[in-house]
């Protein structure tokens, strides 16, 4: 009896986490249904799960947010606080938010990270913005990749 109550709930788990629907998960993010779309494709190019590139997208979208809404006096701010060069990354952010712009937002992310010389900094910037530090590395590579080509 308690097997099968322990499996419902495993089961009630697993499909609270499936895949959401593009309409809402635009909803959701703020993101347009082509941004959802280009970012779906990107990062499961990756070889990233379907169910786990929508985390990626929420968490993301969340923290970006999260920014925005709380600016100066949220976490997400006063942890740029303490990288150098974190609050004029923040206030770039912000600015591009409150444009409406939220993809430029994460193209601004991509390439901040992918400037960064140390490794450390990568892995602050990741765990940040809640995306594992291997999406971010692959988004730098093909943002530096479609630089050089232009």
């Amino acid at each position: 009896m308690k097997l099968k109550s322990v499996m419902l709930a495993m089961i009630i788990v697993l499909l609270s986490f499936a895949p959401v629907k593009a309409q809402s998960l635009e909803l959701e993010t703020g993101f347009t249904a082509l941004n959802i779309k280009e970012m779906r494709t990107t990062i499961q190019s990756f070889g990233v799960s379907e169910i786990d590139t929508d985390i990626i997208i929420l968490h993301l979208s969340y923290r970006l947010d999260d920014l925005v809404s709380q600016k100066e006096g949220g976490w997400i701010f006063r942890q740029l606080m303490l990288s150098e060069g974190g609050v004029e990354f923040g206030y770039r952010l912000i600015k591009i938010m409150e444009t409406g712009q939220k993809i430029g937002a994460v193209n601004e992310l991509v390439k901040t990270f992918a400037n960064q010389n140390n490794r450390g900094s990568k892995i602050f910037l990741a765990r940040l913005f809640n995306v594992p530090i291997g999406v971010l590395e692959n988004l730098a590579a093909l943002s530096l990749a479609s630089r050089q080509e232009k």
